[in-house]
């Protein structure tokens, strides 16, 4: 008797569990956010119930709303999440950017690239996978954590297919994919650093140049060398009064700050950038008197009372940041890049 309650308890569980994930799915898709505290209280509140058919849900029938899903699967799940993520991520029935997004949510072990490599031999496609990743990534403020994804993939990805991508790249997305394009002008293997290269220059990116001087002084780059500075040169001329290629939307410099020295010779250098009045891009660098840059981070959409504070988040001697000049800013960051060129980094 009691086992059959338990039973009978567990099933209503589950049926109001049900109810719930479609009544959220639905005021999702229609854009109404009055019921979304009352039917995810119900979630909670039936926690076990929720991951079970959240987890059959996204194997087990197309969803239309994934991204839903995998939230909940995540929140939910607690130290079961990056397990239950992993699963989703390995059933080959399961939509492949739905796949991706699991894997991307269950976290990368240390040993990235190799993990990268393992799961792209799972996808009938993995062309095709980066490339829709890719496309999902674009906009008019691109998706950093897509093309984050995107760019780890390409580098996990044996130079036949990388270079496969980039030609796909080259040949039809250049100007929305200079992001990206950019980044692959580090790639290990010379093909996808001279389509790289082609592409940026053809585009006309003249964002592009301090990248393409940088590459090419590192040693392992050495056969791109002088296609890269090439390139950088014709970049920087222009005709007279011909107005200027503007590829990848660059959002405008609004600050640059610099922080007090910590005590192993760090030294803070951050650049703000405004997409709009809502999204900030934050570039923060920790330049050191030996060694040169000693780490390098970014955040692509941060809020506007949020940007100060990961300006200086890090730093070892806790103290405000002071206005400096983008030159200020921008030689501190060269003399340090400098340093690290010099030390073969």
């Amino acid at each position: 008797m009691r086992r059959s309650r338990r039973v009978r308890w567990e099933e209503e569980a589950e049926a109001r569990v049900e109810r719930a994930v479609d009544a959220l799915q639905h005021l999702i898709l229609s854009g109404r956010p009055d019921g979304v505290r009352r039917w995810t209280a119900v979630l909670w509140q039936h926690r076990a119930q929720a991951l079970g058919v959240v987890h059959r849900r996204l194997q087990a029938r197309p969803v239309r709303t994934p991204g839903f899903l995998l939230d909940v699967l995540g929140g939910l799940g607690g130290e079961q999440a990056p397990r239950l993520l992993r699963d989703v991520a390995a059933n080959p029935l399961v939509p492949e950017t739905v796949r991706m997004e699991a894997r991307r949510r269950a976290g990368w072990p240390l040993r990235e690239r190799q993990a990268r490599a393992a799961f792209l031999r799972t996808l009938p496609d993995p062309v095709r996978a980066v490339l829709g990743l890719v496309a999902g990534a674009l906009g008019p403020v691109p998706d950093a954590q897509g093309l984050e994804e995107a760019l780890g993939y390409l580098l996990a990805m044996p130079a036949v297919e990388r270079v496969g991508v980039t030609s796909h790249l080259v040949g039809e997305a250049a100007p929305a994919t200079a992001w990206l394009l950019r980044a692959l002008l580090a790639s290990p293997d010379d093909s996808t650093r001279r389509d790289a290269v082609e592409a940026l220059l053809d585009a006309r990116d003249r964002g592009a140049v301090p990248s393409l001087r940088r590459c090419a002084c590192h040693g392992p780059f050495r056969p791109t060398a002088e296609p890269m500075l090439v390139a950088a040169r014709r970049l920087e001329l222009h005709a007279v009064d011909a107005p200027r290629a503007s590829v990848a939307r660059e959002p405008l410099v609004t600050r640059a700050l610099l922080g007090p020295v910590d005590g192993r010779g760090g030294q803070p250098v951050a650049v703000l950038r405004s997409w709009d009045e809502n999204a900030v891009l934050v570039a923060r660098w920790i330049v050191g008197d030996e060694g040169g840059v000693r780490s390098v981070q970014g955040w692509m959409r941060a809020a506007p009372d949020q940007a100060m504070e990961l300006c200086a988040d890090g730093s070892a001697v806790r103290q405000p940041l002071v206005e400096a000049s983008l030159g200020q800013a921008r030689a501190a960051v060269y003399w340090g890049v400098e340093m690290n060129l010099r030390a073969g980094r």
